[in-house]
């Protein structure tokens, strides 16, 4: 009577892998890692560039921004090339004057 095949393939299955085997399956591992790893950084490389162009295109900036207590402002922004000095508080914002010229507006000061 022949020998069945199972007891070559339960030792097969049970033993170590062999040493060429076993140093490919790690280098397709790091080969997959690197790949993965690119792919994400090259997404949020792309994100960056994107945000940045959107953000040449904004029509509304704001120039400085003066606390006059926890939930009052004065802000000056920009709106389509025009200056804008704005009341702002908890529940309304008004125009306060529209400046002439951006030379007009003062630096933001850093703390």
């Amino acid at each position: 009577m022949a020998e069945s095949p199972a007891p070559e393939i339960a030792n097969t299955l049970g033993s170590a892998p062999s040493g060429s085997l076993f140093v490919a399956n790690w280098l397709w591992l790091f080969v997959l890692s690197a790949l993965v790893v690119g792919v994400a950084y090259l997404v949020s490389i792309l994100q960056q560039r994107k945000k940045r162009a959107a953000g040449e295109e904004r029509k509304i900036r704001i120039l400085n921004v003066h606390r006059l207590g926890p939930k009052e402002a004065i802000v000056v922004s920009e709106i389509d090339g025009r200056t804008f000095v704005l009341g702002h508080t908890q529940h309304s914002i008004n125009l306060l004057t529209e400046l002439k010229s951006s030379s007009a507006v003062p630096s933001v000061e850093q703390p």
